[in-house]
């Protein structure tokens, strides 16, 4: 039996800022654990359109262009070439939900009997829309997806019946959606097979991952997935959704044996980890960092996702840093007390500029995220949090604009307060789709981008005091640290330091 799993291509807006993606850890990770329970007698293929045409750009419209491989006629070919008996499509992000769709409706054209597969974030929180709408679409595996596509497919090779299998969504013979119930989340990460890179062109994606991590300190860069989860609650979040809050790691061994295939057979010199949490457990992040340092390998570690920071201490940041890490970007988010309250991060200012003093005292590079434009907000609370962005200490600060992501409880308050727009799903978080009870849009993007040109400038006022200048040039006293600062003065100028 032969599956394939497809990448699909993206569209966006030509007004919004591009995020590039990285390899498709979700697809990889699905693929190798299908192939491998089944013993091989499973054959799975990975179709990127995203990698196979990431250097075209397609007009689509007065304000839309796409990247990626998204020729009709092309995309079919493929699919006659590979003859699938299932075809499965990552849906993550609401923003890019309609290219789904469209790939959808191009794969049931060519193999109208051939069951048609959605996974993904996005998929899972509008399942029964997306079936209700879409006769394209036959299936949707709902939040973690191994063991579930697996038992989908196999019922599918077998044509025994589906109505037991629990964490998908489907159209019974009367065209009524179901939704079986969820399925428990895998307890032990170790049983899941390392991603096996051979899936995807990994030469294409060293050269893609030099726009999805412009200021990387060496390329080029993989990425991984250590943990899965994140116990916190915060509203404009779905990942408590999809992985649960239930946090869940894997054993460092196995980490450094993923480590050791990527740096050996791709000549990987950094690793970005990609986890949602990775700081939940400081004796394991100590044993992961243990484990990376006997190893011996000569390569930067990042955690861009914005990791909660302030969880480790002195101790902790020091033997991440022998490890290897380089860079720390705190997640705060905002420094307006009613909307970190409104937000639910378990966020404290004081512990956070305390751990941003030791962290460049070590010789960390130190980001922070930013986001402003929750529905309740007034300029004056995001004056509040822009302030403390200038003057909390950081190398240099990420302004994001709020989204109403699918799945995410912001999503409903935004409805209900009558602000989502049939835009506001975009999937730029740098311009702003939808309006407050208190700004505009436009307003909204005007702060933001004010926000992120006025930081390089108070960057400077912060450095003319000699202490604050002294630590600052600490790090750029080696040619590698020389190099990464340049690097990042020439991104910021480009307007490329998105990551």
């Amino acid at each position: 039996m032969r599956v394939l799993l497809i990448q699909p291509f993206i569209t966006s807006g030509k007004d919004e800022f591009f995020q590039a993606l990285s390899e498709p850890l979700g697809l990889l990770c699905l693929a190798t654990y299908v192939e491998e329970i089944s013993g091989k007698q499973i054959e799975v293929e990975i179709l990127d359109l995203f990698a196979l045409g990431h250097d075209k750009i397609t007009e689509r419209g007065e304000n839309r262009i796409r990247r990626g491989l998204c020729d009709k006629e092309e995309i079919a070919a493929h699919l006659n070439r590979i003859k699938p008996d299932i075809i499965g499509i990552h849906s993550n992000f609401t923003g890019y939900a309609e290219d789904v769709i469209e790939i959808a409706g191009i794969c049931k054209s060519v193999f109208p009997r051939i069951p048609i597969t959605l996974g993904g974030a996005h998929a899972s929180y509008d399942s029964k829309s997306i079936l209700g709408k879409y006769q394209s679409v036959d299936y949707i595996v709902r939040k973690e997806g191994e063991e579930t596509f697996y038992e989908l497919v196999n019922s599918i090779k077998t044509g025994s019946d589906v109505g037991g299998i629990k964490g998908i969504s489907f159209r019974n013979r009367e065209g009524k959606v179901v939704s079986n119930p969820d399925r428990e989340l895998i307890n032990d990460l170790n049983t899941l097979p390392i991603p096996d890179r051979t899936l995807i062109d990994m030469g294409i994606y060293k050269e893609i991952n030099k726009q999805s991590f412009p200021i990387a300190m060496s390329h080029p860069v993989a990425t991984i997935m250590a943990s899965r989860g994140c116990p916190y609650n915060c509203i404009f979040c779905s990942t408590k959704n999809m992985w649960g809050r239930k946090w869940r790691s894997r054993s460092p061994s196995r980490i450094v044996h993923e480590i050791e295939g990527l740096v050996t057979n791709y000549g990987i010199k950094e690793i970005v980890f990609y986890d949602d949490q990775f700081l939940v457990d400081r004796n394991w992040v100590s044993e992961v960092c243990d484990a990376i340092i006997s190893g011996g390998f000569n390569i930067s570690l990042a955690l861009p996702a914005g990791t909660s920071v302030w969880l480790a201490d002195k101790d902790l940041l020091l033997k991440m840093k022998r490890a290897g890490f380089y860079r720390l970007n705190f997640p705060i988010e905002s420094a307006n007390p009613d909307t970190i309250k409104f937000i639910r991060k378990p966020i404290n200012l004081d512990k956070i500029l305390e751990v941003i003093r030791i962290a460049n005292r070590l010789g960390f590079w130190t980001t922070a995220n930013f986001i402003i434009g929750f529905p309740h907000e007034t300029e004056e609370d995001i004056k509040r949090t822009i302030r403390f962005a200038y003057h909390c200490g950081i190398d240099y600060a990420f302004f994001f604009i709020a989204k109403p992501f699918a799945g995410a409880e912001l999503y409903d308050i935004f409805k209900k307060e009558g602000l989502l727009s049939e835009s506001a799903a975009s999937a730029s978080v740098f311009v702003a789709k939808n309006d407050t009870l208190h700004l505009k849009a436009g307003e909204l993007t005007r702060i933001r981008n004010e926000a992120e040109r006025g930081f390089p400038k108070r960057k400077i006022i912060w450095l003319l005091n000699p202490f604050n200048l002294i630590q600052f040039i600490t790090k750029i006293l080696s040619i590698k640290g020389f190099k990464y600062s340049f690097r990042i003065f020439m991104s910021i100028v480009h307007g490329k330091h998105k990551r």
